[in-house]
């Protein structure tokens, strides 16, 4: 089986980065694309930023209400 794309999630640990080098390997043998995914313990705390005001979770605009019943609607 041929791979097209990998992802490689890392933390940059030596384990990690020994994976990274199979996952490259790999790539160059199937001529494939390589992403590389920068995980980071659950226990840090990370900011979340968006681009002009949008929320990505909401799929709206920040500051409104996700659901019309919230509205009074």
């Amino acid at each position: 089986m041929a791979f097209k794309h990998l992802l490689v999630p890392t933390d940059f640990s030596e384990p990690a980065n020994y994976a990274l080098r199979y996952a490259i390997e790999e790539s160059v043998f199937h001529h494939a694309k390589v992403t590389l995914l920068h995980v980071l313990s659950p226990d840090i705390q990370t900011d979340v930023h968006t681009l002009g005001g949008v929320d990505p979770v909401a799929g709206g605009r920040l500051g409104g209400s996700a659901f019309p019943s919230q509205l009074g609607a």
